[in-house]
């Protein structure tokens, strides 16, 4: 599925010249090494990498907010694609995506979204 980024107040056209291939400008074609992210999703990760640090599997306290957070992610992402919470799996990488799948720990449900 391909969706279209149309500039509205919270995301305006000057912040389509930050991604590369976006506004003019040469085409970025390695995204297997590395992608933009949409400021968005980089506003919101800024409490996770500079507050919230803690493993959030683990059980002392530090865990508490990024736990929160992870399920918090995981209830938008099962809304989004009409799926349970509990059928969500985040993971580091495709590589990992595709172990799992092949290794049969995680049912062949993906989605992908292309810029």
């Amino acid at each position: 599925m391909t969706r279209a980024v149309v500039p509205t107040a919270a995301y305006p056209a000057a912040s389509f010249r930050r991604w590369p291939g976006r506004g003019g400008g040469p085409v970025y074609l390695d995204y297997n090494a590395t992608a933009p992210i949409d400021p968005r999703i980089a506003d919101a990760m800024v409490p996770c990498l500079t507050t919230w640090f803690g493993n959030p599997s683990s059980g002392h306290p530090y865990a508490d907010r990024p736990r929160g957070a992870l399920q918090q992610a995981r209830a938008q992402v099962a809304a989004l694609v009409g799926a349970r919470p509990d059928e969500v799996v985040f993971t580091s990488s495709g590589w990992m995506r595709s172990f799992q799948e092949c290794a049969g720990s995680v049912e062949a449900h993906a989605v992908t979204v292309s810029a």
